[in-house]
């Protein structure tokens, strides 16, 4: 494997990295390893497992892990990344559990660090800060304990004293309450705030909020949903300024359907008056907004509305409309969409579209078409309408190229683990990918792959079994 291949492999959290490294000298790929320690690789962070243990795998592979240690506790310090940061205090918590105790100030330090730190948001409230803080104390109780929780309530206590506008809020103490029960924490912090007046600061303000929630909670019976009416909407389009980003629209219409109506009906006219809207609209930029009201709900004036936009100037509308059309099974639909995979344009937007329009033959032209597929953005694209919607209505075998090719490039291991199952489902699945995939960074892939191995296994020892057993049947004849 080269340098550029494990690179690849690492960011993408793939088993053959740590099976390389098994057998291979580490020094040629430190490199790509210090990059995916310090930098989240993982697509979306929100979404997808943490890769720390993963990572922390590899550096002990390396045999460097006080190089490593180095350069993770000193970027610690200077990243401005919230998932860059939660990654890398996950990292050191685990060398102070490993190897390193004596590291264990470090992770106090960057602690007592953020929660002063005015330009990372500090005690403006934000949810940067509210969410670091969260994962900062989740860390230093996996690793200290109640005396962690004592710690911290007693630092952000200490703060709240000097600054009365001081923003926290109850995630600590849900954390430690989750780890030591309700009772053990409650009774444990009644008792200091007694005689420590930074944790009497402390609960006294989870009280106030507490009190403050209880007393502005509406009447459950009598509460409305802040829905946004399409007039709202349409205005807030109108006003926009620059180009519209596609969860405006998006968000907005799937709200739609769990909003506030007066009537069942109520969703189908505000679909209908964005419809006609939609077909008087002749700038781009508001065009694409319309179109995409309508990438989840059916365009309820039929799909021949649509067809002109799929010849427009602009791209972005282009491919608003073809994922549009993606709701109607129509020839002219298909003719599009084979058209765009022939053609290797707009690949995710093309399969979605056979999704209602599927021949026998189509997995071998979106493989083919599949070789265009450049960034990260496009294979995600590609993959998502791919496993959410063409897999789950044609599961074939001949699918098998495709999803490998999948797997080989898309950055998102949650979209890795149904390729994997999809493969597993049609008899497809490699063992060099089971093999590879009790590596992987994602724990749900390593299980599933062990699962699969050690099933494997049995079948073949119950071959080789059976094959001893003929044998010295036939050796007795």
């Amino acid at each position: 494997m080269n340098q550029a291949e494990f690179a690849k492999a690492i960011n993408q959290g793939l088993g053959r990295a740590i099976q390389h490294l098994q057998t291979h000298d580490a020094t040629p790929y430190l490199a790509a390893i210090e990059y995916a320690c310090l930098n989240n690789t993982a697509y979306d962070p929100q979404c997808e497992a943490t890769r720390d243990a993963y990572l922390f795998e590899i550096i002990q592979l390396t045999g460097q892990s006080a190089y490593f240690l180095d350069r993770i506790t000193r970027h610690l310090f200077l990243a401005e990344e919230y998932d860059d940061l939660a990654q890398l205090y996950r990292l050191t918590r685990m060398f102070v559990q490993i190897d390193f105790p004596e590291t264990r100030k470090v992770l106090y330090e960057r602690f007592d660090k953020f929660v002063t730190e005015k330009e990372m948001g500090g005690s403006d409230g934000s949810p940067w800060h509210r969410g670091m803080i969260t994962k900062f104390s989740e860390e230093l109780i996996i690793l200290d304990s109640l005396d962690a929780v004592l710690w911290i309530t007693n630092r952000l206590g200490q703060e709240l004293n000097k600054q009365e506008d001081y923003y926290i809020d109850d995630s600590v103490l849900y954390e430690a309450n989750e780890h030591f029960g309700k009772n053990e924490v409650a009774n444990t912090l009644t008792d200091l705030a007694a005689t420590n007046p930074n944790i009497s600061a402390y609960t006294k303000e989870l009280q106030a909020q507490e009190q403050k929630r209880t007393s502005h909670q509406p009447n459950k019976t009598n509460r409305k949903r802040n829905f946004e009416s399409y007039k709202e909407f349409k205005q807030k389009l109108l006003n926009y300024e620059g180009d519209i980003p596609p969860y405006i629209p998006i968000g907005w219409s799937n709200r739609v359907n769990w909003g506030n109506k007066q009537s069942a009906n109520e969703d189908t006219a505000v679909f209908n008056e964005a419809a006609t809207d939609l077909l008087q609209t002749k700038e781009p930029r508001l065009l694409t907004a319309y179109l995409r009201i309508f990438w989840r709900n059916p365009f309820p004036l039929g799909c021949e509305p649509l067809f002109p936009f799929t010849k427009h100037d602009d791209e972005e509308v282009v491919e608003a409309a073809l994922d549009a059309l993606a709701h109607f099974e129509h020839p002219t639909i298909r003719e599009l969409a084979v058209t765009n995979l022939q053609r290797k344009e707009h690949i995710a937007s093309a399969i979605n579209m056979l999704t209602k329009n599927f021949h026998e033959g189509d997995f071998q032209l979106i493989a083919d078409a599949l070789t265009a597929v450049a960034s990260g953005d496009d294979w995600h694209d590609v993959g998502w309408v791919f496993h959410r919607g063409l897999m789950k209505s044609h599961l074939s075998p001949e699918a098998a190229d495709c999803l490998i090719m999948l797997y080989e490039n898309t950055p998102c291991s949650n979209c890795r683990l149904e390729f994997i199952k999809f493969m597993n489902q049609t008899n497809t699945l490699p063992n060099w990918i089971i093999e590879e995939g009790c590596f992987d960074c994602d724990p749900e892939i390593r299980q599933f792959c062990k699962e699969l191995s050690i099933v494997q296994s049995e079948k073949n020892f119950t071959h080789h079994e059976s094959r001893i057993t003929n044998h010295e049947s036939r050796v007795n004849l």
